[in-house]
């Protein structure tokens, strides 16, 4: 089974669980090292090179997971920044270490090599070797661990904006110790493929190893080696440069109404696994938003942030509220006439969702948001966007009113049973008082 974390040598946490932890780690990063022959006739370090689609013959296409491996493989090939990024191919292989008789008799009576021929048997003997010695079956991840008070020169590649994100975190270990020190830390290899669905596979199938290294372990020079002192928080709010990579680099493939968009970061990418297409989306709320490519599942989305059934952040909506009110003052969002009125509708049921999405979170939240951007409206034949307190919500009561009150009154473009948005978002009800003036003015009307 294609299991990064399983083989790589580094494991979160190991340099500082025991000394004999650390000793191991150690022993496997020297055997990563060694050099092995690229595609482009160079020798480089096993740990910094992957598997191209040439190794995937070697896997027979009936077996599930060895088929999960060869897919594996040919993304690498997409995604490898160039042939000196990749291993050699099995014939070059085959060459420079010839399988001599006798070397490995064990391999004649394995249950999957015994049967394979001489040919395929001595390519898989090679791959094992390059798997143990470090070569990646995805694209390769950097690794530092180190606890000394000096680190490497190499230790320090981190992006400015990333070391502004962990030091600028409210009450972080960063903010209380000025003297804090990287110790354990993940960054990817390769850069990011924007609007690659290779990527995106790439991603889901080394997220264990990716979500095992998703922090950043800090400690400070002053306060010794007391684990107390130690960066030790758990989830991803202070984030290793791997996942802050993966979080905020615009690399997740859309599309807005069935046509392709620039890609995306994960929090401005909307996922949802029955979005419809083809003529269906046309009427869908789902067309105006930038949805994630059919690559991405439900469990990825989630860990990466998309937006969708699952939730959004505060940001996320009003960031898509923004978004819809500058598409529509942009020109008209329909694409012909017979367009116009499944646009219409489909315009609105958008901003219903997102106001739905809206009404969980804080309400000093809400309002920031609604005075900042306004509320969906309709103003006639129009739709506008105002102030919550000027717009009045519709909740049927006196609805043969309403036409008396056209072009004086913008009302909420909800339904009208939807009182409880309404209220969420702090808009009033529409409501007609009538008395009569003059010498009726005492007749009950």
């Amino acid at each position: 089974v294609c299991d990064p974390e399983g083989v790589t040598y580094h494991r979160a946490g190991r340099a500082a669980a025991s000394p004999e932890e650390r000793q191991a780690q150690g022993r496997a990063r020297r055997l990563a090292r060694t050099a092995v022959p690229t595609r482009a006739g160079t020798w480089r370090p096993a740990e910094e090179l992957a598997f191209g689609a040439d190794w995937a013959s070697l896997f027979h296409p009936g077996r599930e997971a060895w088929a999960r491996r060869a897919g594996a493989f040919a993304d690498n090939e997409e995604l490898a920044p160039g042939p000196e990024s990749l291993v050699a191919a099995p014939d070059t292989l085959r060459a420079l270490l010839p399988l001599v008789a006798g070397d490995v008799p064990w391999a004649f009576e394995h249950a999957i090599l015994g049967e394979t021929d001489e040919t395929t048997r001595h390519g898989m003997l090679l791959f094992l070797f390059l798997q143990r010695v470090g070569v990646w079956e995805v694209p390769p991840v950097v690794f530092h661990a180190s606890y000394r008070d000096n680190p490497p020169k190499d230790a320090d590649r981190e992006p400015a904006a990333w070391w502004a994100a962990v030091e600028g975190a409210s009450d972080s270990f960063a903010e209380r110790h000025a003297n804090h020190r990287v110790a354990e830390n993940a960054r990817l290899r390769w850069p990011l493929r924007p609007g690659s669905p290779a990527q995106v596979r790439a991603v889901a199938t080394s997220r264990a190893l990716l979500a095992a290294h998703g922090r950043v372990v800090l400690f400070c020079n002053r306060c010794g080696w007391n684990p107390k002192h130690r960066q030790t928080t758990h989830g991803y709010d202070t984030p290793s440069t791997l996942f802050w990579s993966l979080r905020t680099e615009p690399w997740v493939p859309v599309s807005v109404g069935g046509e392709p968009a620039p890609p995306a970061p994960p929090g401005e990418a909307w996922f949802e696994p029955d979005a419809p297409n083809g003529p269906q989306l046309r009427q869908s709320w789902l067309r105006f938003l930038p949805l994630a490519d059919a690559s991405m599942d439900e469990s990825l989305a989630s860990w990466l942030g998309c937006p969708g059934r699952h939730g959004a952040t505060v940001a996320q909506i009003a960031r898509a509220l923004r978004a819809l009110r500058e598409r529509y003052e942009q020109g008209p969002i329909w694409r012909d006439e017979r367009d116009r009125a499944p646009a219409h509708q489909a315009f609105i049921a958008a901003h219903v969702r997102l106001y739905e999405l809206l009404r969980d979170q804080p309400k000093d939240q809400v309002a920031t948001i609604t005075d900042d951007v306004g509320v969906l409206v309709e103003a006639g034949t129009r739709l506008e966007w105002v102030k919550p307190a000027t717009a009045r919500h519709d909740d049927g009561r006196f609805a043969s009113y309403r036409r008396h009150f056209s072009g004086r009154l913008a009302f909420l473009a909800v339904p009208r049973r939807a009182t409880w948005l309404a209220d969420a978002l702090g808009v009033p009800r529409f409501e007609v008082t009538i008395h009569a003036e003059g010498e009726q003015a005492d007749e009950p009307i």
